[in-house]
């Protein structure tokens, strides 16, 4: 064996290492190896032609923003889930949007 052969097999093993690790990364959903966090929408509704309000879960975080076609507004943060809201079950939250929102006014409305 010529000394060059090591090299090639080890650059023929990085050649197929990086996209095998690219694919299983993104079969664990884990981009960048970061776990265990959440993001996503809770509830929505559409408020105009290109406008709605949508309630967010990040982390142990909610978020209520606004969205029009050229920017996000945060109007609420929350540190638990609205009344209505089970934080646990998947897809929380894809209930009536203004059950959620009646919600979100009797929390507002609690003294802090």
């Amino acid at each position: 064996m010529s000394p060059a052969w090591p090299s090639l097999v080890a650059l023929a093993l990085i050649v197929v290492a990086l996209p095998a690790t690219a694919w299983l990364l993104r079969r664990t959903g884990r981009p960048g190896g970061a776990g265990g966090g959440t993001l996503g929408i809770a509830a929505a509704v559409a408020v105009g032609a290109r406008e709605r309000i949508a309630l967010l879960r990040a982390d142990r975080k909610w978020l209520v923003v606004g969205i029009t076609a050229h920017s996000i507004t945060t109007l609420a943060e929350l540190d638990e889930a609205p009344a209505g809201i089970d934080p646990l079950a998947p897809g929380a939250g894809t209930g009536r949007f203004a059950d959620v929102l009646r919600g979100l006014s009797r929390h507002a409305a609690k003294p802090h």
